[in-house]
């Protein structure tokens, strides 16, 4: 933003001031192509669609991508709504034996019913102390 911001003004300065851009943009541009660690590190969440059967197990799985160093702490799951808000706590602290997680931390639904259907939420949490989200559907099929 900054950059771009800088970009937007330089051919409106003077020969002096537009010599100590020019150093600075190169500058800016050796910091973030060659010292690891200063771009910001994206982490996110993708969460697959999921359908299954009245009466079957639904598997929710999801993919993980962290920052450069970070590891997986926990992942907790959520029903949520369709703008990905959550919707009560999360599912493993429900008194049933109807949720539960796998090795891979995926959401596993026993015994499918038809309020089961809907919208899961991902949230991971990092040994860095970030979290990031995603959530996507569980579409019951009647058949």
């Amino acid at each position: 933003m900054l950059i771009r911001l800088c970009m937007l003004y330089k051919d409106k300065l003077c020969s002096h001031h537009r010599k100590m851009y020019l150093t600075c943009m190169i500058l800016i541009t050796m910091v973030l192509n060659f010292v690891p660690g200063v771009l910001a590190q994206s982490r996110s969440v993708t969460v697959d669609p999921a359908t299954a059967k009245l009466g079957e197990d639904a598997l929710m799985t999801f993919t993980f991508t962290s920052a450069q160093g970070e590891d997986i702490i926990v992942v907790v799951w959520f029903k949520s709504d369709a703008d990905g808000a959550t919707q009560g706590d999360h599912l493993l602290s429900i008194t049933n034996s109807k949720y539960s997680v796998n090795n891979n931390n995926e959401l596993v639904i026993s015994n499918v019913g038809v309020n089961d259907a809907g919208y899961y939420l991902c949230r991971v949490i990092t040994t860095g102390g970030n979290n990031a989200e995603g959530f996507s559907t569980l579409t019951v099929h009647c058949e």
